[in-house]
């Protein structure tokens, strides 16, 4: 029996799968776990990963996520605020959007959020006096 069939038949068996459900995801958090070690051990240790908040906006998968020392890499306002909830805090946050607006870039300079820049404009960007 495999994996996911041992992890549908438990969640059958004590009733988080019943008739009433619809959709049903599962996920491998000691398996993430170890994808992040696997992948921060590939690597020299100067490098910092992150994830994207986007392929997985969970807060439980994200806390996971935080626990293995990973960070969180965000795009948007509403993913920022999904990091920060998960405990993400702002040193480990990256904010990599394609088109930032200068509130967002405001907020990412007033709170210590690091900022992939993509364009001359946002190099350019001052705070505000």
């Amino acid at each position: 029996m495999s994996i996911e069939e041992q992890i549908l038949g438990e969640a059958i068996r004590t009733g988080v799968v019943d008739s009433s459900l619809t959709a049903i995801g599962v996920m491998d958090l000691d398996g993430l776990s170890c994808t992040v070690d696997d992948l921060k051990q590939a690597f020299p240790s100067n490098f910092r990963h992150t994830f994207a908040v986007k392929a997985n906006a969970l807060t439980g998968v994200l806390r996971s996520l935080k626990s293995t020392g990973i960070g969180a890499e965000v795009a948007s306002p509403g993913e920022l605020e999904l990091a920060l909830a998960a405990g993400f805090t702002p040193d480990e946050i990256i904010y990599d959007s394609p088109a930032k607006t200068m509130a967002e870039l405001h907020r990412c300079l007033r709170d210590g959020i690091s900022i992939n820049l993509d364009n001359e404009q946002e190099l350019h960007h001052r705070r505000k006096p």
